[in-house]
């Protein structure tokens, strides 16, 4: 199917006139950092939105806490084990009552109940999915995401469909595909969300994400859709940040 070339004018609520700040929190409150015993930092995980609410995976404390749309505390679960001591996966997705995180050191989705927690299963997926690419850092599966309700695994360069009864690539899917400048950081409006200097190309949404840095590394995705408009997680010495990307 040929999708329609996407103008300037559809993306425009993708890009921040003003600063805008929708949570922010001191460490100590609802969130913590602290330090492991290889001497890492471990505080915020991933993020996630479903374009109104957000999802954070509290990795010090071994939760996912939900905000509404105000960026207010709407909620939070803590994760049952499935399977490796404080590990439910590098990054996630919220999927209508399931929470899917995706453990790359097992090579599956870990599947846990959105509202208790507790560990439902888990879907598999192929290791080598995207083994015709040439270069190892395009071959890596590290993120996963919604297209709708399908699941997108991949890279920020590359992603595909997955078949979650067959637990392989879905056949007759195209790769999403970016250029050289360019990360995939979702989708929206079923289209490929795709950070870049703009002009759009065919089938995508192209957002500038400006060069906001997060002080601490952050394992999953840090770029949101809320409200229609783009944010990005910030870990910083004294707290965190979900800004309008600048």
């Amino acid at each position: 199917m040929v999708r329609q070339l996407v103008s300037l004018a559809a993306v425009a609520t993708c890009l921040s006139a003003a600063p805008v700040t929708l949570i922010s929190q001191p460490w100590g409150s609802d969130f913590s950092i602290r330090t492991n015993e290889a001497g890492d930092s471990i505080s915020i995980g991933a993020a996630f939105s479903d374009g109104s609410q957000v999802w954070l995976h509290d990795l010090a404390r071994g939760r996912v806490v939900r905000f509404d749309s105000s960026g207010r505390v709407a909620g939070a679960v803590t994760l049952e084990s499935a399977g490796r001591a404080g590990y439910a996966g590098d990054d996630f997705v919220v999927r209508r009552d399931r929470i899917l995180f995706l453990n790359t050191v097992d090579r599956r989705i870990e599947v846990f109940d959105a509202a208790t927690g507790r560990h439902q299963g888990a879907i598999v997926y192929p290791a080598d999915a995207l083994a015709q690419e040439p270069k190892r850092s395009l071959r890596i599966t590290n993120r996963v995401f919604l297209d709708s309700n399908s699941i997108v695994l991949g890279n920020e360069r590359r992603a595909w469909y997955l078949d979650e009864v067959l637990g392989k690539r879905q056949e007759g899917r195209a790769a999403v595909k970016t250029v050289t400048g360019e990360r995939l950081i979702g989708f929206a409006r079923s289209r490929p969300l795709i950070t870049g200097e703009p002009p759009a190309r065919r089938g995508v949404l192209k957002c500038r994400a400006g060069s906001a840095r997060s002080h601490f590394p952050i394992a999953g995705k840090r770029f949101l859709v809320v409200n229609d408009r783009l944010f990005v997680l910030l870990l910083e010495p004294t707290g965190f940040r979900i800004i309008a990307a600048p």
